[in-house]
């Protein structure tokens, strides 16, 4: 049996950037529900909607460019796929792993997902995909955000839905990327045009969020500041025990390694948790461990009202009650 306890909401918009000659939107929104189930270890069934950020395979199911590929992948297995564009875990496996999660949650398009399965929760991400419904056609196939709604829909008649606490993160510094330092040669360190932009974004987000939370009755939306977070790991990244923050592991070509995606005739740097990115535009596990300590028990600084830990055991008034 389900309980009626309070969902937990992770959304995650990615921006707009620029892919040499090609202009196109991983405008994405990142989707993170979190249910109560009724058991002993109260573990929370999670489902998951984004694009490579989060996907751990469902594009190795369709006909797409956007596969991740060897050696993607490296450190989470040993002679598999794992779907995932990092060397090892996303940030979301993190999460689900200190939120009490024994397995990860699999892709909707795997065979085995199916029956009891779906009750511990879904990953339905797909790289490529955006708000847009024609958000990456460059790599061919992906499941738009509609579609992975879609797939979702057939899901949640299983579940009492009742969307409380929602975490909304920003956009990240993507002026900071491999590719984006590569694709702008000239440039001295990160590309500030274009953070400071994203910047501004950011904060009408959060003047956003607030409003939200004063509008919508017994509701939290808790903003996760990503932004910083990376600002403060490029900033500080020896006191983090990196050695390198500016190029990708995973890199063939450009002065960073940032103009090709991570695929099977890359080279890869020799010590990975000695790297903020792993390819052109993801980071690797090491840096991802850092996000998901932040957003699980970060401070105001990061996480602003309280910490998903905090949100967790937060109590909620029902308009009902």
């Amino acid at each position: 049996m389900i309980s009626q306890s309070p969902t937990l909401i992770w959304i995650k918009w990615l921006n707009m950037f620029l892919v040499p000659r090609v202009m196109f939107r991983i405008s994405a929104s990142l989707i993170f529900f979190l249910f109560n189930i009724m058991s002993a270890e109260k573990i929370p069934t999670i489902f998951i909607f984004g694009d490579s950020i989060v996907d751990v395979g469902n594009n190795n199911y369709i006909n797409t460019l956007a596969k991740a590929m060897f050696p993607n992948g490296i450190d989470f297995c040993k002679n598999c796929l794992s779907g995932r564009f990092t060397n090892g875990r996303t940030v979301i496996d993190i999460l689900e792993q200190r939120l009490g999660a024994k397995d990860f949650r699999p892709p909707y398009l795997a065979p085995n997902t199916t029956g009891d399965v779906v009750l511990r929760g879904v990953n339905y991400a797909s790289s490529g995909s955006g708000i847009l419904n024609d958000t990456g056609l460059i790599w061919g196939g992906r499941i738009s955000l509609d579609e992975q709604i879609s797939n979702f829909k057939e899901t949640k008649k299983l579940y009492y839905l009742e969307a409380r606490k929602i975490i909304v993160t920003n956009i990240p510094r993507f002026g900071c990327t491999p590719f984006e330092r590569d694709k702008n040669p000239n440039a001295k360190g990160c590309i500030a045009s274009f953070n400071e932009d994203i910047s501004s974004y950011n904060k009408r987000l959060k003047r956003l969020l607030m409003d939200l939370t004063a509008n919508l009755t017994a509701s939290t939306f808790v903003y996760a500041d990503i932004h910083a977070m990376l600002k403060d790991i490029l900033q500080n990244y020896r006191s983090y025990g990196f050695e390198n923050s500016d190029d990708a592991c995973c890199h063939k070509v450009g002065v960073h390694g940032g103009l090709l995606p991570c695929f099977s005739l890359s080279k890869i740097c020799s010590n990975r948790t000695k790297y903020v990115f792993w390819d052109a535009f993801h980071l690797t596990e090491t840096s991802n461990v850092i996000v998901a300590s932040h957003m699980m028990d970060g401070g105001p600084k990061f996480m602003s009202p309280m910490n998903i830990r905090q949100l967790m055991y937060s109590s909620t008034v029902h308009p009902d009650d």
